[in-house]
C-alpha cells in the first residue's frame, strides 16, 4: 500500500530537509506503528528528490485503514517535533550515507548517465550534500508545516489486496466519514 504527495525536487531550498523527513518517520514512527503494532512485514517512507514525490509505503500489509490513519498521524508526529535534535542528526548521516555510498562501475556509470540526461550536475548535488548540514529540529518542523499538513485529497493513495480487504477498509473509511478507496480488478 502506498500513499504519495507532491513536494519539491532536488534543486529547491526544501529538498534537503524533505529527504531527512523521510529517514525519521521511517525510523522513528513508521516502522514501529505498521511493522510491530500492524503486523505489516514493513512500513517506510521515501522522498524522490528528482521528482519532488514523497511516499508512504507499506507491503503485505493486513490493515489497510489502519495503516491510512498511521500514514495520517506520521504528518502530525513529524510537524509536532516529536523527535530530537539527535534525531535529526542520525537522519542527516543516513541520507549521506545513501548519497556517497560507494557502487560498483555499472550502477554507477548508469547514475551518471541518468544525471546527464536530467542535468543534475555535481554542484547541484553538493549544494544538496551542504544544506543538508545546516539542517536543524527547528528547520525540519519548517519544511514540514509546509509539505505535510496537506489536505488528504490531495495525496494519492494505491493499495493492492484482496477484494475482502479491501471492501472491509471502505466501509471503515465511510465509517470515518472519509472517501472510500476505488477498487479496480488487475
Amino acid at each position: 500500500m502506498g500513499q504519495s504527495f507532491k513536494t519539491v525536487r532536488i534543486t529547491h531550498k526544501d529538498s534537503p530537509g524533505l529527504a531527512v523527513i523521510s529517514k525519521i518517520l521511517r525510523s522513528l514512527y513508521l516502522h514501529r506503528e505498521i511493522r510491530e503494532k500492524g503486523g505489516a512485514y514493513g512500513g517506510f517512507a521515501l522522498y524522490n528528490t528528482e521528482e519532488g514525490i514523497f511516499s508512504f509505503g507499506s507491503y503485505r500489509d493486513p490493515h489497510i485503514k489502519r495503516t491510512l490513519d498511521v500514514y495520517k498521524n506520521a504528518c502530525n508526529y513529524i510537524t509536532r517535533g516529536e523527535f530530537s535534535q539527535t534525531d535529526v542528526k542520525e537522519a542527516i548521516l543516513q541520507v549521506c550515507s545513501d548519497i556517497d555510498k560507494p557502487e560498483t562501475p555499472g550502477p554507477a556509470s548508469m547514475k551518471a548517465f541518468y544525471r546527464d540526461i536530467t542535468q543534475l550536475t555535481n554542484e547541484i548535488r553538493q549544494h544538496f550534500k551542504d544544506s543538508l548540514l545546516q539542517l536543524n529540529k527547528k528547520r525540519i518542523q519548517e519544511i514540514a508545516q509546509t509539505y505535510f499538513t496537506i489536505e488528504e485529497d490531495q495525496k494519492g493513495i494505491s493499495v493492492i489486496s484482496s477484494k475482502t480487504l479491501l471492501e472491509k477498509a471502505n466501509q471503515a473509511l465511510e465509517t470515518d466519514n472519509r472517501p472510500p478507496l476505488k477498487l479496480v480488478k488487475i
